[in-house]
């Protein structure tokens, strides 16, 4: 979630998305307002909201891609692009625009770590070193184990070594 303000308001927003739809929905409802999926030949195109649930309430239409701002009124305002976003609303989302300074350690542990390909510290080979030995691995946990809640585990456990054995190889500095 996003803060926005203009002049006279400060507003919360959300970008609607097929992913979010479900939790946008909840949230404008919450809000007093009724949510019905947009459908155009049989697949969901965004979302209607009214504010009322017989007819003579107002009606918004919000397209994926597109912003929906609330503010403390439960007023909703539908904002189709990102560049009307930057002409009426300032993002305050975080400290009012700048760039937050992260610590080296935060930067180290949550920062983004390319692979490099080449060189005495290429990461990429190992990287996919690693992804060959998980993979033959799991293949042979498969075959192996029996279907059920146990192998269902054994399955997961091994994803998440994976996830840090590459998070080691990212996070070493050679």
């Amino acid at each position: 979630m996003a803060r926005f303000v203009t002049n006279d308001s400060v507003y919360e927003g959300r970008q609607l998305s097929e992913f979010n739809i479900h939790k946008i929905a909840a949230w404008i409802h919450a809000s007093g307002w009724t949510a019905i999926d947009d459908v155009e030949q049989g697949k969901t195109t965004g979302v209607g909201f009214s504010d009322s649930y017989y007819s003579e309430g107002s009606v918004l239409h919000v397209g994926f891609g597109e912003w929906i701002l609330m503010d403390v009124q439960n007023k909703v305002i539908v904002v189709k692009d990102e560049i009307t976003m930057g002409e009426e609303f300032k993002n305050v989302s975080v400290h009012d625009g700048e760039a937050p300074e992260y610590s080296q350690e935060i930067q180290d542990r949550f920062g983004f770590h390319k692979a490099t390909h080449e060189g005495p510290g290429a990461k990429a080979p190992k990287h996919a070193h690693l992804r060959e030995i998980f993979q033959a691995f799991a293949t042979e946990l498969d075959n192996v184990l029996p279907d059920g809640r146990y192998k269902s585990l054994v399955m997961t456990e091994l994803e998440m070594s994976s996830m840090w054995s590459h998070k080691s190889i990212a996070n070493y500095k050679s």
